[in-house]
């Protein structure tokens, strides 16, 4: 299995969107945090998926992750 790290920001980031999301909807919070966890896992299989971002730095690649609550 492939494995991925956050930097500390990016993990402040994640902790600090399902906190927000939290305090109105525990569920959904858990919901999205186990979506944008399973994206990391399926980056890290696959790290040349989405699309190149060269015009914003080089070697940066960009993948939306859509849910809906």
């Amino acid at each position: 299995m492939s494995r991925y790290f956050l930097s500390p920001l990016a993990e402040s980031d994640l902790n600090n969107i399902h906190d927000y999301i939290a305090a109105d909807n525990p569920d959904a919070a858990l919901r999205i945090s186990t979506h944008l966890q399973e994206a990391c896992q399926q980056l890290a299989r696959m790290p040349e998926m989405g699309r190149a971002r060269d015009e914003l730095a080089l070697g940066l690649r960009s993948f939306p992750v859509g849910y809906l609550l």
